[in-house]
């Protein structure tokens, strides 16, 4: 394997590795959120707060599959 390709390789490791706990993050937070929309007496201001980290966090993910997919179109253009 060329040392490009290696380094695709760890990349794609490396945006793997961030994808997953982030992801879980965003999933117990969905949940929280719900149960705060769902409860009258939750503070409205830290319900905004858990929204705009969610929203975060989706821009976060976003930016890893923008990032994976240049990887993944380089590797149908260049085989490697």
């Amino acid at each position: 394997m060329s040392e490009h390709a290696e380094q695709k390789s760890q990349e794609r490791v490396f945006l793997h590795d961030i994808s997953n706990p982030l992801s879980i993050a965003m999933g117990m937070l969905e949940i929280v959120i719900s149960e705060a929309k769902s409860n009258p007496a939750f503070d409205a201001a830290l319900l905004a707060r858990m929204e705009k980290s969610l929203a975060a966090m989706e821009r976060a993910v976003n930016m890893l599959k923008a990032r994976r997919k240049i990887l993944k179109d380089e590797v149908l253009v260049t085989g490697t």
